[in-house]
């Protein structure tokens, strides 16, 4: 049996050998989406609750830890097993660090307000995918009779909920999830419409059933809840991840391979199996298992009348969001043509303007041009459920090996100094002036490992160059003499883009590349080439912006600079966001992903 191998690499990258079909079984893990309110809900219960079939992962030992922060016993009891025992609180407040890493965090809000009558929430975290709106669950508590505070925190306090008729305006997951938990202690009736009704959200409504709680409507998008006293303790299996079985079904398809994925719930499965049947992909169901038969030959089903098929996205049971990365992935290993729309994120599909590596050629409304081989590439995924799709890829194509460990890039060990320039009038504070030539040294090692020794005498300007450097892989040392803030800052630019310009021209390397990076609320988007024809061209207005005693259009003053030093033609897009410091660290983080990119060397077959 062929094997594909993937070795771990310091539990942050992975390297790939991919080329070959994959067969076997694995059995479907316990759903994450379904583990994180489940272990919320505990806190419902001052009785002892054991869960199986848990997910080891990163976001659960998150939400434990969150338990045990607020005062709640919390243990792992089995390598899948975890028992919550909440008999008291010693607090109502969430620990900043701790909530900022997911976003389920919030989901705890509606356990605590309904339990202890309070709840301090910090802003939660969670992947960028779009704007994801918090709106739902505030207007929900306040139906019930919370009033909430909006600042730093969410102040939520009650005297005492009661049951009402709650309307969603949007059917959100986890605002239905925090509801139907708050409502599950609430005195009276609630009915919750237009709730979201997803696997997971069955699976924790079931779970309250189990404890007692008194809902009606599991499966449907009307809840009505009746509230208890209290609720029991009990013990309860999380059930399978339908996302995981998509992915697997995506992953046979590509490989051609022969893959059977045992502990599936076929039900949850009811928008799914449709999806890929139309790109060509058959799965067979055997009771609670699904198995994907090898060497299927991928055509696309065009609509009655030969016309181009569309897959789209939406709340259940329709094709869920989180796979639609990979049924893009697919579908470009498929015959045919096929539109696909994303309509739940609005930043899902950016990660289709990074992709040189394979054949996709994004056009107006989501237009997929498949049939063409995917080929081996370095690849940086910036979002759980892309990781899924980039192992896919780089298991159908060959080769593939993250950001930490780039290939063949050109080498670069040299000191550049920002030669004496001519004094020009600056538009907002009259004249610019420029260090003399050996103020400034600046030095970069394109093979470096993302260190950076920076000293512009502006400290924002330091912080942002690492970022630079640190999502480049770069080492990077920038001194500038002191002086006047503007005029180091524009020496900075100048010398960092000259010592970037002899890396750019190295015979083979690539000399473009795009990024769509995070910064907290903010997302912005970055293209460099190595045209020669310095230009810079932005949609970012914070002309009114300082942060830290930097004023934005020194930022400006900096990246021209830079295009001018190493001839470079910028276009920086800000995607989502308004704070003027996550901005410019979204803007640099970008940017260093987009040099490092092409900094690389080319591959055989590379455009």
């Amino acid at each position: 049996m062929a094997q594909a191998l993937i070795r771990d690499s310091l539990a942050e990258s992975f390297v790939i050998q991919g080329g070959q079909a994959l067969s076997g079984r694995v059995t479907a893990s316990g759903n994450k989406n379904g583990a994180l309110p489940i272990l919320a809900a505990c806190l419902l219960t001052s009785e002892p609750v054991v869960l199986h079939n848990v997910p080891r992962i990163r976001d659960v030992e998150t939400m434990m830890a969150l338990i045990a922060q607020l005062g709640g016993d919390v243990d792992w009891t089995g390598e899948h097993e975890v028992r919550v025992h909440v008999s008291e609180l010693a607090s109502q407040e969430l620990d900043p660090l701790l909530a900022s890493r997911i976003r389920a965090s919030f989901l705890l809000a509606g356990p605590l307000l309904a339990r202890y009558g309070r709840a301090s929430v910090p802003p939660p975290g969670g992947d960028v995918i779009g704007r994801r709106r918090l709106d739902p669950h505030i207007h929900a508590f306040v139906e019930l009779g919370a009033e909430v505070d909006v600042g730093d925190r969410y102040e939520l306090r009650t005297s005492g909920l009661r049951g009402k008729h709650v309307f969603l305006d949007e059917a959100s997951v986890m605002a239905t999830e925090n509801t139907v938990m708050a409502a599950s202690l609430t005195p009276g009736e609630t009915v919750i419409g237009n709730a979201a009704c997803e696997p997971h959200i069955q699976d924790l409504c079931r779970f309250l059933v189990s404890l007692g709680a008194e809902i009606e409507g599991i499966e449907s998008n009307v809840l009505r809840v009746r509230g208890v006293e209290s609720l029991s303790g009990g013990e309860w299996r999380i059930g399978p991840e339908h996302i995981e079985v998509g992915s697997f079904i995506g992953l046979a398809a590509v490989t051609g391979g022969d893959i059977t994925i045992d502990d599936v719930e076929p039900k949850d499965l009811v928008g799914v199996l449709p999806t890929f049947e139309r790109l060509g992909v058959h799965a067979e169901v055997d009771g609670t298992s699904v198995r994907v038969p090898p060497g299927q030959e991928l055509v696309i089903q065009d609509d009655l009348g030969g016309q181009i098929p569309k897959l789209e996205d939406g709340p259940w049971p329709a094709f869920p969001a989180d796979l639609t990365s990979i049924a893009v992935t697919v579908a470009t290993q498929a015959h045919g043509t096929v539109l696909i729309f994303e309509k739940m994120f609005e930043s899902r599909l950016f990660f289709v303007d990074g992709r040189e590596d394979h054949p996709l050629r994004p056009a107006p409304r989501g237009r997929d041009r498949p049939d063409a081989p995917l080929r081996a590439a370095d690849v940086e995924p910036r979002h759980p459920r892309r990781d899924g799709d980039a192992a896919r890829r780089a298991l159908r194509r060959g080769h593939v090996d993250d950001r930490e460990h780039h290939r063949d890039r050109p080498r670069l060990r040299a000191d550049r100094r920002a030669p004496p320039r001519a004094r020009r009038p600056d538009r907002a504070r009259g004249e610019l002036g420029v260090p003399r030539a050996g103020q400034v040294q600046a030095r970069v090692d394109v093979d470096g490992a993302g260190e950076a020794q920076v000293s512009t005498g502006v400290p924002v300007l330091d912080h942002v160059v690492a970022l630079l450097a640190q999502y480049a892989s770069f080492d990077v040392s920038l001194e500038v003499a002191p002086g006047e803030a503007q005029a180091e800052i524009a020496a900075a630019g100048r010398a960092l883009g000259q010592a970037l310009h002899e890396a750019l021209r190295v015979e083979g390397c690539r000399r473009h590349g795009s990024a769509v990076v995070p910064a907290d609320e903010a997302l912005a988007h970055v293209t460099v080439e190595a045209s020669g024809r310095p230009l810079v061209v932005s949609n970012i207005d914070l002309s009114d912006a300082r942060v830290a005693g930097l004023a934005s259009d020194m930022v400006a003053t900096f990246l021209h600079e830079l295009a001018e030093g190493a001839g470079l033609t910028l276009h920086v897009r800000l995607i989502e966001g308004a704070e003027p410091e996550h901005v410019l660290e979204a803007i640099f983080k970008a940017l260093g992903v987009a040099l490092a990119q092409s900094c690389r060397q080319r591959r055989t077959g590379d455009g």
